[in-house]
């Protein structure tokens, strides 16, 4: 038995593919930290504006004036998001998964970088905004990495790789934290350092992956390189791997959309492809209408309308981010043995009691308070959302582009699932103060009610992919025996389906 152990261990210590997908979770995490340097560098960056404006604008400027241009540059992330979720789509059909999840998101990064630190040894704090963008841009990129990685891995792997890919901010973010105290890199004189290690990981990314080729399937599907495909086969599913396997599988999945590129409308004009893309927007909303982007923007100021003081509530986030932590290494496991349905399920109802937490606080706040339990609701609402996100919630709905959709539909899906959510998020969290203010605890209603219905329909339509090719896939979600069921003819008019 110990022999046989021995054994595995092993054998993964030298599988190539362990490497690969341990190398994407490391070093492809840069996004993330770039976009939070505003908040977590915010009492080195702020004076940084502040001179930057009061010496090149007007010496004289008010601290109203000061802060609206100051909150404005905070918000600019929003439109490198949403110009990231236009552009992520069209970009991974036509330059490719690893071109765009890879080479050009670490462009972007390195530029991004590039100019954070120049606002830094200039007088000019439009630098960093330039670079805050960029960093917008570069998150929505991890969607297609996450597409490249689950393409790339063998279908007994897909899940937890993908989720590894996903998931890897968190471990990244926890080394990160700590070097935003005052006492490491968080100065005046050293903050520039944070961005200068992101562009390190780029660079590194870069390098490491372009010995990598390019997804397997986009190879076979996308650009009808069959030799650059069975070579790519081997580099990811091992020298030993039975292509003739590998493509039957793809040549099932090409029989399936007869067409080389989906648009919106062809997608919607099929059944089977219309209840893929539903399923997929569904789950992407959960994430929207869940309390993370309020949390994001509003948590430290959250726990302390709800009762903690300052230093209460940064030691129940550090403790929350720790006691949660190794759920991130738990839920690659999950959702290789339990499928992908208790994933999300369990992450939806996480969700609901994270908005009905935060409107229970809420009420007790405007009904009465002076009751301390308004504090524990709240610490209850950050405990689930973390617990979610750390069980891979962010990663769910990438994960079922590539698994649901076939190969032609995702960058059309993909590009669908990012928009709308930035635009639900955007709004979300400019009318929460104002929000609050006004309707109290009914505020957030409508987001109780969105995910509950979103929930009910995630339950009754999604099929379980666990290890199932996307032929596979598509005859579950069809109803039928046969995957014909899902083809497009010559003229890419749909053939009526009963689903």
């Amino acid at each position: 038995m110990s022999l046989s152990y021995v054994q595995q261990v092993k054998e993964l210590c030298t599988d190539r593919f362990v490497w690969i997908t341990f190398f994407h979770t490391i070093f492809s995490c840069y996004g993330e930290i770039q976009i939070n340097i505003f908040n977590f560098m915010s009492a080195s960056v702020r004076p940084m504006f502040n001179e930057s404006l009061t010496e090149r604008w007007d010496p004289e400027m008010s601290e109203k004036t000061f802060n609206l241009i100051y909150s404005i540059s905070a918000s600019s992330v929003f439109g490198g998001i949403l110009f990231g979720g236009l552009i992520n789509g069209p970009l991974m059909d036509y330059l490719g998964r690893r071109t765009t999840s890879v080479f050009f998101r670490g462009g972007l990064s390195i530029l991004s970088g590039i100019a954070m630190i120049l606002s830094h040894f200039t007088p000019y704090f439009e630098f960093f905004i330039i670079g805050h963008i960029l960093a917008g841009l570069v998150v929505t990129g991890k969607y297609v990495l996450v597409v490249y990685t689950a393409e790339c891995a063998p279908d007994s792997r897909r899940g937890v790789a993908s989720l590894a890919v996903g998931g890897g901010a968190s471990i990244i973010m926890m080394i990160a934290t700590p070097l935003c105290l005052p006492s490491i890199l968080g100065t005046r004189e050293l903050w520039w350092w944070l961005p200068a290690i992101c562009v390190c990981m780029a660079i590194v990314d870069i390098f490491g992956s372009s010995f990598m080729p390019e997804s397997p399937k986009h190879l076979y599907l996308g650009t009808q390189d069959k030799a650059a495909a069975a070579e790519a086969v081997k580099f990811y599913h091992g020298d030993n791997a039975d292509i003739d396997a590998v493509f039957e599988e793809y040549e099932a999945e090409k029989e399936a959309q007869l067409s080389e590129t989906l648009s919106i409308s062809q997608i919607l004009g099929n059944p089977v492809y219309r209840k893929a893309f539903f399923i997929v927007f569904a789950t992407c909303l959960l994430v929207t209408f869940s309390g993370i982007n309020i949390r994001c923007q509003y948590q430290m100021q959250l726990l302390q309308k709800y009762g903690l003081s300052h230093v209460a509530a940064v030691k129940t986030m550090v403790f929350v981010t720790y006691a949660t932590f190794p759920l991130v290494f738990v839920a690659p496991i999950v959702i290789e043995k339990l499928g992908r349905r208790p994933i999300i399920l369990t992450t939806s109802i996480l969700s609901i009691g994270e908005v009905m937490f935060l409107a229970a606080g809420q009420f007790i706040i405007d009904n009465n308070p002076e009751l301390v339990i308004s504090s524990a609701f709240g610490v209850m609402a950050v405990v689930l959302g973390t617990v979610g996100i750390n069980l891979g919630q962010m990663s769910m709905a990438p994960i079922l582009v590539s698994e649901l959709c076939p190969h032609a539909a995702r960058g059309s899906i993909t590009q669908m699932i990012q928009i709308i959510p930035i635009i639900f998020a955007v709004i979300s969290v400019a009318t929460y103060p104002t929000g609050v203010a006004n309707f109290g605890a009914s505020y957030f209603i409508p987001q109780v009610v969105g995910l509950a219905l979103f929930f009910v329909y995630i339950y009754k339509t999604l099929p379980e992919t666990k290890g199932l090719p996307i032929d596979k896939i598509i005859e579950k979600l069809a109803g039928k025996s046969k995957i014909a069921a899902a083809r497009f003819d010559t003229n890419d008019e749909t053939v009526p389906l009963n689903c």
